[in-house]
């Protein structure tokens, strides 16, 4: 959620650039981090010794962390777009509420029959 908020207040995010918020992230918007498929380290109710995990690379996010900070710093103007483009893209496209929205009406009515 964190993510997804974060567009929606037009703000550009850093993120993994693997999973399953890329399906809604403008490469444009973004800064993405690098890393490795991990075995959980975490077990409890959703995890479990056979699964993995995306562990993002230190030294990846700290280069980005420096490249945002940095624009935020010399280029503001083109971080806000950064943020803009991501908001746009959520809010224009297929993740937009009436898209949404419609395809919730269309389940359902593939669910009742009508």
């Amino acid at each position: 959620m964190p993510i997804s908020e974060s567009i929606t207040f037009k703000k550009p995010v850093i993120v993994p650039d693997q999973g399953g918020h890329i399906d809604y992230i403008d490469p444009e918007a973004a800064f993405f981090t690098t890393g490795s498929w991990e075995p959980c380290h975490i077990l409890g109710m959703f995890y479990d010794s056979t699964m993995d995990w995306y562990e993002p690379s230190v030294k990846s996010i700290r280069k980005q962390l420096r490249l945002a900070y940095t624009m935020w710093k010399n280029e503001p103007e083109k971080l806000k777009a950064m943020g803009q483009k991501g908001f746009d893209k959520v809010t224009n496209g297929d993740y937009s509420y009436e898209k949404i929205g419609m395809t919730f009406v269309n389940i359902i009515k593939e669910v009742l029959g009508e």
